[in-house]
């Protein structure tokens, strides 16, 4: 029985833009870590993720520089939901960092719509999915189904277990727990000839409380930059036309300062990310999806 569980996501590429673009911007090369998340962030993330920026293509991973901080609110409205605005400041050393990752992925066959029905009779929209499936195990984990978009993207998805709850403490362990899973899978073949799972609308805000506080220094002017501000909103939604990820993330920066048929079927909890070829299996977005984001996310892409 799996208790005291609710849905979490986390995503590092537009995280990651943000602490890029402060170092453009104040000439640093290096952070310096106060607290325990940031040094996980930093010694395991960081640079491995900054080094794969590049291979997203501007129009999927935009971002903003600014003095004030109604120009990057306009950004954040502009090209995302708006549900994330920084607050005002005056002071003229401050600077504001935006990134808004918006990736749409069509499968590359359509699905079916469908219903799932869970073990105590709750029922969701879902969809069946027919081609362009593969399944995938790992040393413990029994089944990863894997489904191909297009412009190499993919959707992988298990059932949630027991076992992956002491790997997710936080956002970053989810990341890592979802590369590993990746890069641990090897091609099963079953006896499944369909995959049903259900529709997703989801919307998460990080606690980002732990980034508050990191500073990076210029080595020239000795001078010190300190994170202020720090908020994120994280959206996901699946139908049986495709998947859509998108993500916000905004910082100031201051100066000193149930059908059984023949398929598989994801009735309960489960693990899912987004990777993309080339990323070093690195997802762009995990996350843990239970029922109370399962549902028709309406006209998506």
């Amino acid at each position: 029985m799996l208790t005291n569980l609710s849905t979490t996501a986390w995503a590092p590429f537009g995280l990651t833009k943000c602490f890029d673009l402060a170092m453009q911007y104040r000439g640093t090369n290096e952070w310096v870590t106060t607290k325990p998340e940031q040094k996980t962030y930093f010694d395991l993330l960081f640079k491995q993720i900054q080094k794969l920026l590049s291979l997203i293509p501007e129009d999927q991973l935009r971002s903003c520089v600014a003095d004030n901080a109604e120009e990057i609110n306009v950004f954040l409205r502009r090209y995302g939901t708006g549900e994330i605005q920084l607050s005002h400041w005056d002071d003229p050393d401050t600077m504001g960092f935006a990134a808004i990752t918006h990736i749409p992925m069509p499968w590359l066959q359509p699905g079916e719509e469908d219903t799932i029905k869970t073990l105590d009779g709750k029922s969701y929209t879902a969809v069946k999915m027919k081609q362009n499936i593969q399944f995938f195990k790992t040393p413990k984990v029994k089944t990863i189904v894997a489904i191909k978009g297009e412009d190499q993207h993919y959707i992988c998805m298990t059932p949630y277990q027991e076992i992956f709850r002491s790997k997710i403490q936080t956002g970053m362990s989810l990341v890592q727990l979802c590369r590993e899973l990746s890069r641990a899978s090897t091609p099963i073949t079953t006896d499944y000839d369909a995959v049903k799972f259900p529709m997703i609308s989801m919307k998460f805000k990080p606690d980002l409380s732990w980034v508050k506080g990191l500073n990076h220094c210029n080595r020239t002017t000795n001078v010190s930059s300190f994170i202020v501000q720090a908020i994120q909103l994280i959206m996901f939604q699946m139908n049986h036309l495709g998947a859509v990820f998108h993500d916000e993330v905004a910082m100031t920066d201051c100066l000193n300062c149930i059908d059984r048929d023949n398929e598989y079927i994801l009735d309960k909890p489960f693990l899912c990310w987004m990777g993309r070829g080339g990323l070093d299996a690195y997802p762009l977005f995990a996350a843990v999806l239970t029922e109370d984001c399962w549902k028709d996310p309406g006209t998506i892409l």
